[in-house]
């Protein structure tokens, strides 16, 4: 390309920073209200479990990945455990996973899917990933048509 490389296009927008930031600020009170009841917790899931367990109450859960080549967690966790405890919770549970263990009994639960493309630098960074679209499955305990709709902003729940 001529001009030292560069394609030769070029464009003229630019960022309003103070527009950008009295957008952010304008959107904060939706935020803070849709948040109220909102704890975000990062401690051990059995302890959350028996602190919060009730009818009224949605955890989302996303445990550490399965696959091959990822050490990005201190010790071990057991995902069988995991499950056996969120087939006893009294409340709603969404979990996320690329690969779902295979004693996850998927039939008795419900499972969105969401294809996404990968970034070039997280394929980069674990040499086992072939392509770069990854599946995200969000397995829940309950029908999220069913039950408290506004828990999945969206039209559908299948738009997650």
């Amino acid at each position: 390309a001529k001009n030292g490389g560069k394609s030769g296009f070029q464009s003229t927008v630019r960022r309003n920073n103070a527009l950008t930031f009295r957008n952010a600020t304008d959107n904060l009170t939706t935020l803070v209200e849709r948040f109220h009841d909102v704890v975000i917790e990062n401690r051990d899931y059995a302890r959350i479990f028996e602190h919060y367990d009730a009818p009224d109450t949605l955890f989302y859960c996303d445990p550490p990945y399965l696959e091959k080549g990822t050490n990005w967690y201190e010790g071990e966790f057991d995902h069988e455990e995991f499950w056996e405890e969120i087939a006893d919770l009294d409340g709603y549970a969404m979990v996320s996973y690329m690969a779902v263990p295979d004693y996850v009994p998927i039939d008795e639960y419900e499972v969105l899917e969401r294809t996404f493309a990968q970034s070039q630098n997280a394929a980069h960074a674990n040499e086992s990933i072939e392509d770069t679209d990854r599946v995200e499955k969000l397995i829940l305990n309950f029908d999220p048509e069913a039950h408290h709709k506004h828990m999945i902003p969206h039209d559908s729940a299948t738009d997650w």
